[in-house]
This record gives structure tokens, C-alpha cells and sequence, in this order.
């Protein structure tokens, strides 16, 4: 989801969603304005 998570972002949408851990590309998703849920 990180790679149309991103585009999505970069083009003005509203991006949520939830992984069993955080990473690297959860955070950039975040950093981007994206919101994360970890669980």
C-alpha cells in the first residue's frame, strides 16, 4: 500500500490504513500526511 499510498498523498487525497508494525514506509506515509494505525 506504501507505493499508491504515497501517489495518493502527493495528489491531494486522504490516505488511512493499519500494518501489524511500523516501518520506514508507514512513517514516510505519515511524514507525507497519511494517518497509520499500527494493529
Amino acid at each position: 500500500m506504501s507505493g499508491i499510498g504515497q501517489i495518493l498523498l502527493q495528489r491531494g487525497h486522504v490516505v488511512t490504513g493499519s500494518d501489524l508494525t511500523l516501518s520506514e514506509h508507514t512513517e514516510r506515509l505519515v511524514a507525507l500526511g497519511g494517518r497509520v494505525f499500527q494493529g
